[in-house]
């Protein structure tokens, strides 16, 4: 099974939260910085943020996807 790795989008946000790429192409992001970049999109308070991060963002990961959360 070929994978393909995830980019967060609106890549204009999300890009900022990037601290890390492999050499196939497999995007590291930053936690902390997940959580500034969704709360600049209007979420209001950081507990918000977290449970969009966690329900919307690591909810993404699959066998077929791949990307990598850390902090």
């Amino acid at each position: 099974m070929k994978y393909r790795p995830i980019r967060l989008e609106p890549r204009e946000d999300f890009d900022k939260a990037i601290v890390h790429q492999y050499k196939n192409g497999t995007l590291v992001y930053s936690y902390e910085m997940l959580v500034a970049v969704v709360m600049e999109q209007g979420v209001e308070s950081e507990e918000e943020a977290i449970e969009y991060i966690e329900y919307n963002i690591m909810g993404l990961k699959s066998p077929q996807f791949h990307f990598v959360v850390r902090d």
